[in-house]
């Protein structure tokens, strides 16, 4: 089970980053090793955990999670003018 927080949710023009966690949790009865694969912001790709160009980094880039255990990933996500061309028709 995982779900994603972003703060601050709406960006305006004085907002440079917006800040970001995934918490996951561990449903499960054995352990399960976690990644980040894909993270879309904004209807555009921010985040391939497969190529090396991407707008955010993990932190952690993985978990290790024992059942009955969560943990959180984050990452800062930057309002700049590379993000403005991986979103289709830009951020207004």
């Amino acid at each position: 089970m995982a779900w994603m927080t972003c703060s601050p949710e709406f960006v305006s023009e004085d907002v440079d980053s917006v800040s970001c966690r995934i918490e996951v949790e561990n449903l499960d009865s054995m352990p399960v090793d976690i990644w980040i694969t894909d993270v879309y912001f904004a209807g555009g790709k921010i985040y391939d955990r497969t190529e090396g160009d991407n707008l955010i980094a993990p932190n952690p880039e993985s978990l290790m999670l024992n059942p009955d255990y969560s943990e959180i990933f984050t990452f800062t996500i930057p309002i700049n003018g590379e993000l403005q061309k991986r979103v289709p028709g830009g951020l207004k």
